[in-house]
């Protein structure tokens, strides 16, 4: 993918020639402007002024070299380059509204444009005269005409309209509204508008449209030190000296108005390319994402493969069933709840050998999202169909007990007996579980797009934990049930990663994006009981961390394919006497040497490690995407000191087999 930047105007259509070297744009005026590609650099060469209203419509016949364009001033031009110049000639399309948008026949013997007028006009060139005539097709359309494409055979035509009516639909797509669409092949598409990056869907039938995925990646940004030009550029575009990040996740930064095929043809694009109101024009790789998601099966948008076989032992995509989007445990971990693409499962965890299917739903597909109240019929349902809506139901007597819909996608859902919680980025909602009505919500809460949260599942200790900042690891810790604020903590320097509670509410564990440190908290004084260091390998990711019920233990899992479980052992006081052994002597001299070492080794010495000897028994992806069995070697007995749990020499990786 690339970015490029024509300035500060809104792109309202563009149009590019044969061999993509030159790209013909209208910055939301009368005027068209031509673009010459050099090197990584696009050069205006031209610019076409004709026009005395907007420019709604450009198209680019590739093999004579013309362009058409109409406008708002109910005209349209066929421009032609003689001798470096491109002339205009008028056509005659005589239509009394605004033109709206214009397509050159795969031939290019003529074009069709579209208008205002309830009308079509086909423009032809008339050899005798020397102009450009127009007929007009006007039954059966019956409003503006918004959209024009021919087909291959130069023949039929198909147009796009207003009808007149005003109707109310629920929305399915959990996007705002789409301004372009562009066929990528015979059964997908690509459509864009105002959330500002293309999503891509797949046809599976009639009247089954399916979301894929998101065609766009998180834009990277970087600090620095501003210089003196950045700062009146700033100054300039965004009214201020300082460089805030205010910037959309996506390419673009405003709405895109149009998509337009780069490479390829229409039944197997390679390349489009798209323009928005942020003045850019970005260049979509379709060939290259398309092949990238099949090289890795287990990545999809907003969720995680989970490679588990039920009752089969086969993988998440395999003949035993489904491919899974989501697997939880209720909150005494006596059932688990499985999204599937065709609905979702619930479990009876009654042995480790079997899991017992206690109920199954195929009405809600992608379900991404899926809690159950401890051993009750609640269940809540989120579906990546409608990722704005929530859905609870009484699963054993198959009824919805109601469903709530929010301003944005729901990213995570917790519960207890007293109260439901729903998490979206910049927001959080707090439900009374007994009648599910609206208590509190927590706006503009700092950006959470992962949708970082914890509730305890200790009614009578009601907290809730969500991040008190996007830049450093500050904890806010609510009380669901008085619903006002009880602390915020300083957890760490740079933000959260995972957070949970122990089975009590009164301990709460958190650890960052480095990954290294983990800490734990009483609740709700928010004071440091324990710190836990992972292992010396810096920026690891910790995607969950989970107490024993008896909160005695506390488990670590992470990207390094290892777990660690820490003892929450308090020491003896300062002043007892330690029984005399070898373990008491080596850590006596660990800390008298520490004097004399730098504050930070000194301070690593003295963070707990892990010290269990564990052999588990998990489930990965192979190269291929099918799941396989692995094993994990047992770690050495604890020893006293800085140890790297992470050197392979000492502690083995996984060995997939």
């Amino acid at each position: 993918m690339s970015l490029y930047s024509f300035g500060l105007e809104p792109l309202s259509c563009h149009a590019w020639n044969k061999d993509r070297t030159q790209i013909a744009v209208s910055p939301n005026s009368n005027d068209v402007h031509i673009y010459q590609k050099k090197g990584k650099e696009w050069t205006k060469i031209h610019e076409l002024t004709e026009h005395s209203g907007r420019i709604t419509g450009i198209d680019w016949a590739p093999e004579s070299n013309r362009i058409v364009t109409c406008a708002a001033d109910r005209n349209a031009y066929v421009w032609t380059l003689k001798d470096g110049v491109w002339k205009p000639t008028l056509v005659l399309v005589r239509i009394n509204r605004a033109a709206t948008c214009v397509k050159w026949s795969p031939l290019e013997n003529k074009f069709a444009l579209g208008s205002g007028a309830k009308l079509i006009s086909v423009c032809y060139f008339e050899k005798e005269n020397d102009w450009w005539l127009s007929k007009h097709i006007k039954k059966p359309i019956n409003s503006t005409v918004l959209s024009l494409d021919w087909h291959p055979n130069n023949v039929l035509l198909a147009a796009g309209s207003a009808d007149l009516h005003c109707r109310v639909t629920q929305l399915t797509t959990g996007h705002l509204p789409l301004l372009s669409v562009l066929y990528v092949s015979e059964t997908e598409i690509v459509a864009a508008g105002h959330d500002c990056c293309p999503y891509q869907f797949s046809y599976k039938g009639p009247g089954s449209l399916e979301f894929v995925k998101k065609v766009d990646i998180p834009k990277q940004s970087s600090k620095g030190n501003m210089s003196a030009m950045q700062h009146f550029r700033n100054l300039d575009k965004k009214a201020t000296t300082e460089e805030e990040e205010t910037g959309l996740g996506s390419l673009h930064q405003n709405s895109i108005t149009q998509l337009c095929i780069l490479e390829g043809p229409k039944a197997k694009v390679e390349k489009f390319s798209s323009v928005g109101l942020d003045g850019a024009m970005v260049v979509w790789d379709f060939k290259r994402s398309n092949r990238s998601q099949a090289s890795d099966p287990g990545r999809r948008e907003g969720r995680r493969s989970l490679g588990i076989g039920m009752e089969t032992g086969e993988g998440a995509d395999g003949p035993g069933g489904p491919g899974l989007c989501c697997a939880s445990f209720n909150q005494d971990s006596t059932s688990l709840a499985v999204g599937t693409k065709t609905g979702y499962r619930l479990f009876s965890v009654t042995s480790v050998d079997k899991l017992d299917c206690i109920h199954e739903s195929t009405e809600t597909p992608d379900v991404y999202i899926v809690e159950r109240l401890f051993s009750s019929s609640l269940v809540v349902v989120v579906s990546q169909s409608m990722p704005r809506r929530m859905n609870v139901y009484h699963f054993k007597k198959g009824t919805e007990i109601c469903n709530y819909s929010y301003s944005n996608n729901i990213l995570a859902v917790r519960l207890n007996r007293q109260r439901l919680v729903v998490c979206l980025e910049e927001s959080i909602y707090i439900h009374n579980i007994k009648d599910m009505k609206l208590l509190k919500t927590l706006l503009n809460t700092p950006s959470n797009p992962s949708g970082l949260c914890a509730l305890s599942i200790n009614h009578s200790n009601s907290f809730l934990a969500y991040p008190g900042s996007d830049t450093i690891g500050e904890i806010i810790v609510y009380d669901a049930n008085n619903l006002s604020t009880v602390t915020m903590i300083p957890a760490h320097d740079s933000p959260l990663a995972a957070i949970t509670f122990s089975a009590s509410g009164t301990k709460l564990a958190s650890a960052s994006e480095r990954g290294t440190v983990i800490r734990v908290f009483s609740i709700p004084e928010g004071l440091r009981l324990f710190e836990f260091r992972r292992g010396m390998k810096r920026y690891v990711n910790i995607s969950s961390l989970s107490f024993s019920p008896d909160a005695q233990f506390l488990c670590a899992s992470s990207n390094t394919e290892t777990v660690h479980i820490f003892k929450l052992e308090q020491h003896s006081p300062s002043g007892e006497e330690e029984a005399p052994s070898w373990s008491a002597y080596v850590g006596k001299m660990f800390t008298a040497a520490s004097s004399y070492l730098p504050a930070q080794v000194s301070g690593m010495m003295s963070q707990d490690r892990a010290f269990a000897t564990v052999r588990l028994q998990m489930a990965g992806y192979s190269e291929d995407g099918g799941a396989k069995k692995g094993e994990v070697i047992p770690e050495h007995e604890f020893a006293a000191g800085p140890v790297c749990l992470d050197d392979e020499t000492e502690f083995p990786p996984v060995r997939i087999r």
